[in-house]
């Protein structure tokens, strides 16, 4: 029956908003869990498990990531079974999700920003280095800027999305986009400010720069180099907006 429910599960996760790599860990969490149970001898299957034994299976996992994972997996799968009425009431219906430390961000030093900045190659690399590491904008961000969005007399960014937020670039970063701009045709004010080639430079070239200016990769986690959190871009900025020579 395990076996029967979970297929059912899988093709009501995929008419969901989620990942198809979401639905494939969701499904494996729920196979981990239907065998411990049958494992530790408890009685149901899949289909049953008290607020207790749930606690229980998620603390096997030492990942905090893990946990929360798998807590959503059986918490969705309940959710399947109360639609479909295989339960009356889902046991997690109370349980709260658990919790992720908080972990600070890893960012480079003042002289690895220096080196980013020396090691990318054109004006168009500098200016996208300016708007991630002075305006302090997400990568997502930058790809939908067009021209006009820029204001080089003030220093800043009307940023794409949120008509009331101005991102500051500093005059360094003005001067570097000023740079850029300047390679650009005439009357090109709405026109997207970055080409398509250069937007896979934006999502996955940070740290290609920083393999080039042999910056240390600890010094870029995952998540900065290839798309940079508004948290991360916004305690950056503040370090460095306007200190690079």
């Amino acid at each position: 029956m395990d076996a029967a429910l979970i297929a059912e599960f899988a093709v009501w996760l995929s008419r969901r908003p989620l990942a198809p790599r979401s639905v494939t860990a969701y499904r494996s969490d729920l196979l981990q869990y239907a065998a411990w149970r049958s494992s530790a001898g408890l009685p149901g299957g899949a289909g049953a498990g008290s607020q207790s034994e749930i606690r229980r299976f998620l603390s096997l996992s030492a990942a905090a990531r893990t946990r929360q994972r798998k807590f959503s997996a059986l918490a969705r799968w309940f959710e399947f079974l109360v639609s479909s009425g295989h339960l009356p009431a889902s046991p997690m219906a109370v349980m709260r999700s658990p919790s992720m430390p908080d972990r600070l961000p890893v960012l480079p030093s003042h002289a690895e920003v220096q080196q980013l900045f020396g090691a990318a190659l054109s004006a168009c690399e500098r200016a996208l280095l300016a708007l991630v590491y002075c305006a302090g904008l997400r990568v997502a961000e930058v790809c939908a800027l067009r021209v006009a969005d820029i204001d080089l007399t003030g220093c800043a960014v009307s940023v794409p999305g949120d008509e009331n937020r101005m991102a500051i670039l500093g005059e360094q970063g003005s001067a570097l986009l000023a740079d850029y701009l300047a390679s650009l045709p005439p009357g090109a004010g709405h026109d997207p400010l970055f080409l398509m080639g250069h937007m896979l430079f934006a999502g996955a070239g940070l740290r290609d720069v920083a393999a080039l200016a042999g910056v240390r990769t600890k010094s870029l986690d995952r998540r900065f180099s290839r798309l940079p959190t508004a948290a991360m871009m916004q305690s950056y900025s503040v370090a460095f907006n306007g200190k690079m020579s």
